[in-house]
Order: structure tokens, then C-alpha cells, then sequence
């Protein structure tokens, strides 16, 4: 006997973070397990040999993006083969949700024109308040000299 349970939610474009875990009868320990897909896309996946675990008599498979790459019901089928013995579990639906699949960073921050346009006239202020304090200076040194009678 074989049973198929598919943990939590699938969602599109995740990989290898859904599982699907099979579980198989004893007699089944020392078959060849494989999982069978009918994606959302309307193509079919077979997963390699999976490894049975003879303690928990299960064995887990993670879920590639490639068999989740749309939305939609899709149906998995557990398949133990035993010399010419075959041996199917009833086939599992599933549905893939939609993913927002972020990036692990926040890019840069990419200023916007006003932010750009915000950013160029408080530089220019600043740069005008320095002209200022020297045109001030220059005045101030001009005044002295001339009143010294140095500059004549």
C-alpha cells in the first residue's frame, strides 16, 4: 500500500521548499519509489528513485520549481515498482497559489526626478551660502586694505 500527502500550501516558482512525503506498506520497503506529476501546466513529471526510509517507511521528496511553474490544480501519483509487481496510491490534487517570489535584498535606492531635482537645489544653496561668505570675506579684506592705505 502506498499513501501520498502533500505538505502545506504549494505556491508557483517556490524550489524545493514544498515536500510531498510517501508513505509505503512493508512490503514495499525494497521497491523503486517514485513520484508521478500532471503539473498545472498540463506537462508530466516523474521524480527520480527516492530513498525509503526503512524506520519511518516513508520517503520525501522535494518539489522542484520546474513541476510548479504555473497556477492551477495539478495531481501527484505515488508509484512503487517490485520486480513485475506495480503499485499505485490513489493520485493526490493539488493546487499551485501564486507567489510574489521576492528577492532576498531591497535594491539601492533609485531616486525618483523630483528626489534628483530636491537633492540638486539644496546643493546649490549650500553652494551659494559658501559664495556668499566668501564674496563677504573678499569685501571685508578689500575694505581693510584700502583703509590702510595699502591699496591706493
Amino acid at each position: 500500500m502506498i499513501m501520498l500527502k502533500i505538505v502545506d500550501t504549494l505556491y508557483v516558482g517556490e524550489n524545493v521548499s514544498n515536500k510531498v512525503i510517501v508513505n509505503v506498506s512493508e512490503d514495499l520497503l525494497s521497491s523503486q519509489l517514485f513520484v508521478e506529476f500532471d503539473a498545472p501546466s498540463g506537462d508530466k513529471f516523474c521524480s527520480p528513485i527516492l530513498c525509503i526510509n526503512p524506520h519511518t517507511k516513508e520517503a520525501i521528496y522535494s518539489i522542484p520549481a520546474s513541476i510548479l511553474n504555473c497556477i492551477g490544480p495539478g495531481k501527484a501519483q505515488g508509484v512503487a515498482i517490485k520486480g513485475d509487481y506495480t503499485e499505485k496510491s490513489e493520485p493526490v490534487s493539488f493546487k499551485v497559489k501564486y507567489s510574489v517570489n521576492a528577492i532576498e535584498t531591497l535594491p539601492k535606492d533609485s531616486p525618483d526626478l523630483v528626489r534628483c531635482l530636491i537633492n540638486a537645489v539644496n546643493e546649490f544653496r549650500a553652494n551659494m551660502e559658501e559664495v556668499k561668505n566668501l564674496a563677504l570675506l573678499l569685501d571685508t579684506n578689500i575694505s581693510n586694505a584700502v583703509g590702510s592705505g595699502v591699496l591706493v
